[in-house]
């Protein structure tokens, strides 16, 4: 975190050993930061004023304590850090590996002075004359009494001072993803009201943003700012406040804005639910982008199975006074066609898609002899038949006409031969 070192801070570090023992400091392992002041560096206590850059101290494994022992005018004192050291790296209580970072928080004073006014208001009031005659004889006295009554009034109005003091909340923003990773390049913004429901107007220095991130506008009515590899630090006074990301990453979308309040110096709330944390986390989700591809392939299968017949015709036939026997024999090839359609589908989503395809293939197949079709229930085959001539006899009723016919050829054959012996005779 790019955090604003604060000057002037009285600082200290001990430690103890592995074996509990004081670690003692030698001369060299204390360099103090850029306007900063050694105080001790030697002894089982380091002691130094904070500078306007890190302190470095050179450590042996060990428990260590960081305390202030004063803060500077205008900051709180910060609590006791204790980390330890192992295989010459930080592994507990510091900010990384070899960084240990105290954080103090400021202090503000706000001085209502009210106006005294004194008032004194002084009355005379009634003057009373009595006169009173006495008369004798020779003689008449008269003898005159005044009498005046003073009244004072005095009216005191009494001043009071009242003096307020306010500790201000350091609050960290974090920018995170679903898996709680760092997503730099968000811009945000921060705006408040104070308690009284006035627009805040932030001041110069009351952000620190993180690793990587960049300010904006870093003072008036909005902080903005785009988030980096770390947590962005902000000074902030009571009040109501609300984050809002104004552009998000590529490949994320825009969180919901995030309310919070700050009370007594501390974080309070984050939308509306009581928290002791002091980090408001804004989580941007990822862009996930849905792609669906179906294939469809029709697979059709045309398959002919020839099935031979043979067919022995025998025919007896006289021939010059003799019998003779003729066979004859036919070979009848019947084909059978079975078509077979198969429709395959392939379905390929990167999300919970649906996809159905409704598919009718229609096949034609033309055979010689006679047919047979086989289909699937969603396949429609169209079969053309086409009838051929055979020499061979046929079987049946209709083939004992044949079989008629060439007796008779062979009986006139006979009648013929007779008939040209006896001319010859």
């Amino acid at each position: 975190m790019n955090s604003k070192e604060v000057k002037g801070a009285r600082l200290t570090l001990t430690g103890k050993d592995s074996k509990g023992n004081a670690i003692v400091f030698k001369d060299g392992q204390l360099t103090v930061g850029k306007g900063g002041t050694e105080i001790n560096g030697v002894g089982t206590a380091l002691v130094w004023l904070s500078g306007e850059e890190k302190t470095i101290v050179s450590v042996e494994d060990g428990t260590y304590t960081l305390e202030e022992l004063a803060a500077p005018k205008g900051y709180e004192k910060a609590s006791k850090i204790t980390f330890t050291v192992e295989g010459g790296k930080v592994v507990k209580g510091g900010k990384s590996d070899d960084t240990v970072e105290m954080i103090d928080e400021r202090i503000v004073t706000t001085t209502t002075t009210t106006t005294t006014t004194t008032t004194t208001t002084t009355t005379t009031t009634t003057t009373t004359t009595t006169t009173t005659t006495t008369t004798t004889t020779s003689t008449t006295t008269t003898t005159t009494t005044t009498t005046t009554t003073t009244t004072t009034t005095t009216t005191t109005t009494t001043t009071t001072t009242t003096t307020t003091t306010t500790t201000l909340a350091v609050v960290k923003i974090d920018k995170q993803d679903v898996y709680s990773e760092e997503v730099p390049g968000a811009k945000l913004t921060l705006k408040g009201t104070d308690r009284e429901g006035r627009e805040i107007e932030f001041e110069e220095g009351r952000i620190a943003v993180g690793d990587g991130a960049s300010v904006e506008s870093g003072s008036g009515k909005a902080l903005i700012w785009y988030s980096g590899e770390s947590a962005t630090t902000v000074t902030l006074e009571d009040g109501k406040y609300v984050l809002e990301e104004l552009a998000a990453p590529t490949g994320f979308a825009v969180a919901t804005s995030i309310s919070f309040t700050v009370s007594e110096g501390k974080l309070a709330t984050i939308d509306g639910i009581v928290t002791d944390s002091d980090t408001v986390v804004m989580v941007d989700e990822r862009i996930v982008t849905t792609t669906s591809t179906t294939s469809t392939t029709t697979t059709t299968t045309v398959s002919t199975d020839q099935r031979a017949e043979e067919y022995t015709t025998s025919t007896k036939v006289s021939v010059d006074g003799g019998d003779a026997d003729r066979t004859r024999t036919s070979t009848t090839t019947t084909a059978e066609t079975t078509t077979t359609t198969s429709t395959s589908t392939t379905t390929t989503t990167t999300t919970t898609t649906t996809t159905s395809a409704e598919t009718t293939t229609e096949a034609s197949v033309t055979t010689t002899g006679a047919a047979t079709t086989t289909a699937p229930a969603t396949t429609k085959a169209k079969t053309t038949t086409k009838k051929v001539t055979s020499d061979s006899p046929k079987t049946g009723v209709k083939g004992m006409g044949t079989a008629f016919a060439i007796l008779a050829f062979g009986a006139a054959a006979a009648f013929a031969a007779r008939s040209r012996k006896r001319d010859d005779q």
